[in-house]
């Protein structure tokens, strides 16, 4: 951890921000050109759960630099160009997005893909498919508090 943060806080054109509070992170998102989501194997290679990290850098249409679990797997696909399974791959991908627009394009389109089956919309109507919500469209009152999340 401490040579990757030396690496992030000393490149020319690369701004860590660290630790910063959700909605502040969520205002900032738009303007960001990668997420840093990659995590070591050993927190990676057991978990059975998706980060909201990652939904909340793809919905923002910021590709994510992620370790490749079975998890990340499913959801983005094996296609998905910015895996990585070591800090250098992780970081080598880095460099590789600050000079080829066409990678990081494909990465947001794909990113954002994926992001899309688990906006409000798509989960009430995966909800409804399953008979868990009303199909006369009585559950369409819900909308989410956040103006920034789509339905």
């Amino acid at each position: 951890k401490p040579e990757i943060a030396r690496r992030l806080a000393g490149d020319e054109g690369v701004v860590w921000h660290g630790a910063v509070e959700r909605n502040h992170l969520l205002g900032e998102l738009p303007g960001m050109d990668v997420g840093w989501a990659w995590r070591h194997d050993a927190l990676e290679s057991t978990t059975h759960e998706l980060s909201t990290k990652l939904l909340e850098y793809a919905s923002a249409r910021v590709p994510p630099i992620m370790a490749r679990n079975a998890v990340n797997l499913s959801v983005f696909g094996e296609a998905y160009p910015l895996y990585a399974d070591t800090p250098d791959e992780a970081l080598v991908l880095l460099a590789k997005l600050a000079g080829d627009v066409a990678l990081r394009a494909a990465a947001v389109e794909a990113a954002f893909a994926a992001s899309k089956r688990f906006d409000f919309a798509s989960v009430r109507d995966f909800l409804r498919s399953q008979g868990l919500l009303p199909t006369d469209g009585s559950g369409d009152a819900f909308q989410p508090h956040d103006s920034r999340v789509s339905t």
